[in-house]
């Protein structure tokens, strides 16, 4: 069961609704401007396919990579690997903490915030001419939202509904053999403030519903 948890973690981290953007068929033209309407329902333009982003969590940057997007900023991260196309991205702050300085400076066209936590920083960054887009990444559905989201931004629609597809089949695949008796999991978030018990609202709740288990903080879950 141990392997399952960690395929389906490394699985949604990796590849990486609410409809905020207009059904994708085909990918759009490089040169075209497209609109995107984000997790907070801001309408957002962006004359061109952006090539200097800065993503304000580390959750966003293999979204970014499966589209071949260039990073030149990123938030810190204290856990996990940081993928190799973005190694040599500037460091601007920690998720918790960014330096809004620092993202001017580097002249990005476009910053993809996270929502619900970088909403204090839109004014700054717009006020400096720089586009920003807020998406949510709290369960498997915001995942792929995201990612097709990210794909309409560098305008390869094709390839972020192939990477979706991927990934659906790849759940499904690892679903189909889980053993068939119930299961019982309580999942606990720790930080330097205390211990949380996780509903199926959170990425690992929701992976755990995906996983037909139980989540003790909830009861049963349904298939």
């Amino acid at each position: 069961m141990r392997k399952v948890f960690s395929f389906i973690f490394s699985v949604l981290m990796v590849c990486l609704c609410i409809s905020g953007c207009s059904p994708l068929t085909g990918n759009s033209g490089s040169g075209s401007a497209v609109k995107i309407t984000d997790d907070n329902q801001r309408i957002v333009t962006l004359k061109k396919v952006p090539e200097r982003i800065v993503v304000l969590s580390p959750s966003f940057l293999e979204l970014v990579e499966a589209v071949d997007g260039k990073v030149v900023g990123r938030a810190k991260t204290q856990v996990g690997k940081v993928p190799a196309f973005a190694k040599d991205a500037a460091e601007v702050g920690f998720i918790f903490n960014i330096n809004v300085e620092k993202i001017v400076e580097l002249k990005p066209d476009l910053v993809i915030a996270y929502k619900g936590m970088h909403e204090r920083y839109l004014h700054t960054l717009e006020s400096n001419n720089i586009p920003v887009v807020v998406l949510n990444l709290k369960s498997y559905e915001d995942v792929k939202h995201s990612m097709l989201t990210i794909g309409k931004i560098m305008r390869k629609d094709d390839k972020a509904q192939k990477v979706v597809a991927n990934l659906d089949k790849d759940i499904d695949a690892t679903v189909s053999k889980l053993p068939k008796h119930e299961r019982s999991v309580a999942i606990l978030h720790t930080t330097s403030m205390g211990i949380t018990m996780e509903k199926e609202t959170s990425i690992a709740g929701c992976c755990a519903k995906m996983l037909k288990l139980n989540n003790v903080v909830q009861g049963e879950t349904k298939p």
